[in-house]
């Protein structure tokens, strides 16, 4: 999300304002609920703010793991961090922790389904009906970054193949093999579309094969982004909006049929 402490905010996705939150440590996460944001970072980093201008450090538990990814679910907010750590606030000022099994070594959480789950740099996936109580199932490849709709969950990792959870009669596991011995670096579910950013490429995944895109019938499709590493994308009025290790930001038209 952003080095040494900074990261960026715009009204308009064209002018761009930096903001510092007065720490050295690398940012992984953002969230926003209960009229706060949240931000997790590196070294037990978590920062809450009002406005997105001034941020004050949470001090109600002593944590220096790396704090990977937060969320806000059902007035809680959760973030997860290496190695397996759990943490859960109320309000995001005042915090308690657990931890989880060594199985998993997370890097992700996420609610689908009405279900929270938990994946990270094994071939694992943790659920769990209510946050506390889990249970652990194998997958058939690593899971370091998921992104979900209402119906599908589709994961992917390094040195992984992309996988895809459809939730129908009890919880079934496809691994899509059409795409497999890749480094994916991003996952995000945006205007019918899962898009998936790897090492120079872009793979864009259709929901429920709704979506087609010009000249391809593939589920899947492939943009060619040569010397760049994607770690972000959406699409805001057809057009795909990625972000690159760099800090540089590309937009690729898309054409639907």
């Amino acid at each position: 999300m952003g080095k040494s402490g900074h990261f960026g905010t715009s009204k308009d996705g064209e002018k761009w304002k930096v903001v510092s939150v007065g720490s050295s440590s690398d940012l992984q996460n953002i969230v926003y609920g209960n009229g706060r944001y949240v931000l997790v970072g590196d070294n037990g980093l978590i920062l809450y703010s009002s406005d997105l201008e001034v941020w004050e450090r949470q001090l109600s538990i002593s944590i220096s793991s790396n704090l990977l990814d937060v969320i806000y679910v059902k007035d809680m907010f959760y973030i997860v961090g290496s190695p397996n750590t759990l943490l859960t606030s109320l309000d995001g000022v005042t915090w308690s922790s657990s931890t989880l099994s060594n199985e998993l070594e997370i890097n992700r959480i996420s609610y689908y389904k009405n279900k929270f789950k938990l994946t990270g740099d094994t071939k694992s996936i943790a659920m769990s009906n209510d946050g506390v109580d889990w249970t652990v199932s194998a997958l058939p490849s690593k899971a370091n970054y998921v992104a979900h709709n209402d119906e599908e969950m589709i994961w992917g990792g390094e040195n992984s193949s992309i996988g895809k959870h459809v939730d129908k009669a009890g919880y079934i596991i496809k691994p899509e093999d059409a795409i497999s011995d890749i480094h994916i670096h991003s996952a995000n579910y945006s205007h019918g579309l899962f898009i998936l950013g790897s090492v120079n490429k872009i793979y864009i995944v259709l929901e429920n094969n709704l979506f087609k895109l010009s000249n391809n019938d593939a589920d899947y499709y492939s943009i060619d982004i040569p010397n760049r590493t994607i770690i972000g994308a959406l699409v805001i009025d057809n057009i795909l909006v990625a972000l690159d290790t760099e800090g540089y930001m590309l937009q690729i038209p898309l054409y639907y049929t």
